[in-house]
């Protein structure tokens, strides 16, 4: 996990000292233009989460993301009621913790990393999209429609079995941006940005007709929200192939 840990810390920290507190979207877009993941190497888990006052609290908040998750990637014939709820507080709830606890929290990332698990996937977007809107000096409304975003950006797959959401593309947002309107307790003004950034991951040619057209003010951060759940999938595929090899090495 300490290989780990130390990339998903250099994703997040690599622009740090470009990073500015600007809340404008034209400001907050040029500094998301040149905002990238750091090559990707990972490794089995190595050791458990220091016991800490901060790390335990950074293991509550991932604890109480996934019970989000998981209600809301359940299968269900109805969507639940309350996701905006259970999950505004606890975006403000994250967002303040990072001042003193981002460090605990990116180890904690890199050891919660579960190959193949949905859910573990679409928290770890979440909480990259968390720390990445705090970097890029994003406003609390363009911070909390990106994390809705993330949070919501793979319902297209969970009828999907197995691991074969794996293989979804950055597409599955833009088929995902239809299913927002269906959970009941998001504001419109919420839902209207979260579907404009599901639309944007796509990240395909837009000039033909069949496609639905990108809106230019929420794009960067589309672009962001593509590069971070790229990363996590690539981050998981990686993981697989190495405890495969030390599995077939330890026969």
């Amino acid at each position: 996990a300490a290989v780990a840990a130390l990339l998903i810390g250099v994703f997040f920290q690599r622009r740090r000292a470009a990073a500015t507190a600007a809340v404008s979207s034209a400001d907050t877009a040029r500094g998301l233009r040149s905002f990238a993941p750091a090559p990707l190497v990972t490794e089995p888990e190595s050791g458990p989460v220091p016991d800490d006052p901060l790390s335990r609290r950074a293991a509550g908040l991932y604890d109480h993301w996934m019970r989000v998750v998981r209600s809301l990637y359940a299968p269900a014939p109805e969507p639940p009621k309350n996701i905006f709820e259970a999950a505004d507080p606890l975006l403000k709830e994250t967002s303040a913790f990072l001042e003193e606890g981002q460090d605990p929290l990116t180890r904690l990332l890199a050891s919660r990393m579960v190959p193949g698990d949905l859910a573990s996937h679409v928290t770890r977007t979440v909480f990259m999209a968390i720390m990445s809107a705090a970097e890029a000096g994003m406003s609390a409304v363009q911070q909390q429609g990106m994390v809705f975003a993330a949070l919501l950006h793979d319902l297209a797959v969970v009828p999907r079995a197995g691991d074969g959401w794996e293989a979804a593309g950055p597409e599955v947002g833009r088929l995902s941006s239809g299913l927002v309107r269906k959970l009941p307790s998001l504001p419109p003004s919420l839902s209207a940005m979260v579907e404009a950034m599901l639309v944007s991951m796509d990240e395909h040619s837009q000039a033909m007709w069949q496609n639905v057209p990108r809106d230019q003010v929420v794009e960067p951060f589309a672009r962001l929200l593509r590069e971070i759940d790229r990363f996590d999938k690539v981050a998981q595929k990686q993981k697989t192939r190495i405890v495969r090899r030390i599995t077939r090495q330890a026969a």
